[in-house]
């Protein structure tokens, strides 16, 4: 009877042990599901914040390529313009006369009043891209343009000409008289007038000519760097 006692307390202690270990895994399920789930979480949270850290140092990578790109395209610019400005004072050489006041105003006024001058469109430009934006006149039967309808571009006229003070003068403020032979540099005046050489002239007369104007301090609209011939019977010896 002692040994079928203790077999069923065996059993009894069996039976409840196992009963706890399936409470204990009943219970812990949707704990586990919880970690489970708020490591899932904390793994999500963590690969979002990975991500914006590249996107953001993508996104400075960027800027600063773009920063260095617009900087050195800057540099680049500057430093030609300082070349082209050495080049043309090379070719220039000695050659620079001091613009009179009355011509550095001329120039003044001319621009002034070419910007009040009216900008004239030709018809349908914008509306297709093959039309240029040189003045035709419209010539349709029906054109708004031709009419000069008042939402309409304006035409040009006699009233947008450019007055008689400034016709004809050279952006500089000279007023440019063409030159074929040294002797016709006696009739300039050098406060209103610029001397532009012909494109006729030789290279030997144009020396003459742009030394003539040099004494007289006449300003040359087209001046251009000629070597002379003896300089050049020296560098081919």
């Amino acid at each position: 009877m002692s040994k079928k006692m203790s077999a069923g307390t065996k059993k009894k202690d069996a039976g409840v042990g196992a009963a706890e270990e399936a409470v204990k895994k009943a219970g812990n399920g949707p704990e586990k599901k919880e970690k489970a789930k708020s490591a899932g979480q904390v793994s999500t949270k963590q690969e979002t914040k990975q991500k914006t850290r590249q996107e953001t140092k993508q996104k400075t990578r960027q800027e600063s390529k773009q920063k260095t790109g617009q900087e050195s395209k800057q540099k680049t610019g500057q430093e030609s313009k300082q070349k082209t400005k050495q080049k043309t004072r090379q070719t220039r050489g000695s050659y620079r006369i001091s613009r009179s006041k009355e011509a550095s105003r001329m120039a003044r006024e001319k621009s002034r009043l070419q910007k009040k001058k009216g900008k004239f469109k030709r018809q349908n430009y914008g509306k297709k891209k093959r039309i240029p934006n040189r003045w035709r006149r419209p010539r349709g039967i029906d054109s708004g343009h031709r009419k000069d309808e008042k939402h309409k571009p304006a035409h040009p006229r006699s009233g947008y000409m450019t007055p008689k003070i400034v016709k004809g003068l050279h952006p500089t403020g000279y007023k440019p008289v063409r030159v074929f032979t040294p002797s016709e540099l006696e009739g300039i005046d050098p406060r209103t007038e610029a001397v532009v050489v012909a494109s006729s002239v030789g290279n030997r007369k144009r020396l003459e000519i742009q030394k003539r104007a040099q004494k007289m301090s006449i300003q040359i609209l087209n001046y251009r760097e000629i070597r002379e011939a003896n300089s050049r019977e020296t560098s081919k010896v």
